[in-house]
């Protein structure tokens, strides 16, 4: 896990590793610590003091992308879902790292590790058990990340390209259950 207490020196430590990591372009698995903090020009002891392995590096931003996506969420649902969307495809190299490093469930964790904020922007007043949404959330995340994936090594559409594509990916799959 990471542990980044809330200080502009950690932070920008933690960036710097963070940059210096996708810098390296493999996968977190493939770049030793000592490789790491060398390029990022820290110490071990900052390494360690900040993250457990290297791959808690991802883990540590995915949770910051989200907590900057859901600060910036109002209006609509159309409008969050797109500045939601428009959060994430700003990181497309982290998104491109995670999937070719088959580590989307790092994904899946910031999602479900911010439920109870994403329930208040998406889910709120939509009649769903809270197991419904869960579902629902794992769902989403699974599609953004396939999304990804599958425009890893093409242009990104738009955000709004993108809801129209999810809504029609949805509406798919929830006719196929009629």
């Amino acid at each position: 896990m990471f542990h980044i207490p809330d200080d502009k020196r950690a932070r920008r430590s933690a960036l710097v590793l963070y940059q210096s990591l996708m810098a390296i372009g493999k996968a977190p698995g493939e770049v030793t610590v000592t490789e790491l903090t060398k390029k990022a020009g820290v110490g071990r002891a900052t390494f360690y003091r900040l993250f457990d392995n290297t791959s808690d590096i991802l883990r540590w931003k995915c949770w910051e992308i989200m907590e900057e996506a859901l600060e910036k969420a109002e209006g609509g649902f159309d409008r969050i879902f797109l500045s939601f969307i428009a959060s994430w495809a700003e990181e497309r190299e982290l998104m491109r790292m995670l999937t070719l490093s088959s580590l989307t469930d790092i994904l899946q964790e910031a999602h479900l590790a911010h439920f109870d904020l994403i329930r208040e922007v998406f889910f709120k007043d939509r009649g769903l058990t809270e197991e419904e949404e869960r579902y629902l959330l794992v769902l989403l995340s699974s599609m953004m990340a396939g999304a990804f994936r599958l425009y890893q090594d093409r242009k990104l559409p738009e955000a709004e390209e993108m809801l129209s594509l999810f809504r029609k990916a949805l509406a798919a799959f929830s006719s196929m259950f009629k």
